[in-house]
């Protein structure tokens, strides 16, 4: 289990990450619309923060607790005007910073109730205007809804939006020809790591396939073990995101894991072959 989001305060940006095991606080700033890495006091009072809340009592339904807190409160009058369909896109656009999209609104971390270790340890940012970065759709304060600066219906947005999928076809393409590449090198270097074992007379393992995906601080934020030879790893459909079109069945995990938007994001992968090797003697 693990989770990551991100905190921003005066133009610094704080991505946490949080797993049963450890806590990591990464923070960055802006330079010419790019990302770099920074130190600073706050991180460790981040570090301190939640290791005391999620860690040193193992409250581990707190994950959830924290996860479901991480959305906004939209207002009344917006939601009346806007539409409740609508207002799901009223939302953190980059929570784990993997875009890395300067538009995204985050939370701000509350200094002060991180101090005394309360429970609000977040505010919200003003919400309104909003804009939607990779739609070209702005909210003003009224809520109103423009797209390239022209003014339409709400329910306009949900077509602009299909259209954006379309969009991203091309490089859904491009893309899943290096996941397939990708998998077709560790299936190839799964067998042959079977074909060894088998060759020194070792029966008794376990081999599997493992693909790692890595946010901009190095987090591991998403795994896959793949046993080649039970697993179903035929082409996946993405007619669920309204896509007629298949892709590799790493590709379509991730997908399914992060969302359609995940193809347009820059993220390190890594790939092995490990096995856990176990002899019986009788002695």
């Amino acid at each position: 289990m693990s989770f990551s989001f991100t905190l921003k305060d005066n133009e610094i940006y704080y991505l946490v990450f949080l797993d049963k095991c450890y806590i990591n606080v990464n923070a960055f700033e802006i330079k010419d619309e790019k990302f770099y890495e920074i130190e600073n006091e706050n991180i460790k009072k981040l570090i301190n923060y939640f290791n005391d809340y999620v860690y040193s009592k193992r409250c581990w339904h707190k994950f959830i607790d924290l996860e479901l807190s991480l959305n906004y409160k939209i207002p009344q009058q917006a939601k009346k005007k806007l539409g409740d369909k609508f207002c799901r896109f009223i939302r953190d656009y980059d929570l784990h910073c993997l875009h890395q999209d300067i538009n995204a609104k985050h939370f701000i971390p509350n200094w002060n109730a991180i101090e005394k270790n309360e429970q609000n340890f977040f505010i919200q940012p003003k919400l309104f205007p909003f804009y939607i970065s990779y739609l070209d759709v702005m909210i003003d304060k009224n809520y109103n809804v423009y797209y390239k600066n022209q003014k339409i219906k709400p329910d306009e947005v949900f077509e602009i939006e299909n259209e954006y999928k379309k969009s991203l076809i091309p490089l859904i393409k491009k893309k899943d020809k290096v996941y397939q590449a990708l998998m077709n090198d560790l299936e190839n270097k799964y067998y042959k790591t079977k074909k060894f074992l088998k060759s020194i007379n070792l029966w008794d393992y376990n081999l599997d396939g493992h693909i790692e995906f890595f946010d901009i601080a190095g987090n591991a934020i998403f795994e896959e073990w793949i046993h080649f030879e039970t697993y179903d790893l035929d082409p996946c459909s993405l007619k669920l995101y309204g896509l007629d079109i298949d892709v590799s069945y790493i590709f379509w995990r991730l997908i399914d894991a992060f969302g359609l938007r995940i193809v347009t994001a820059k993220i390190d992968v890594w790939s092995e072959v490990k096995t856990d090797l176990q002899m019986s003697y009788k002695i």
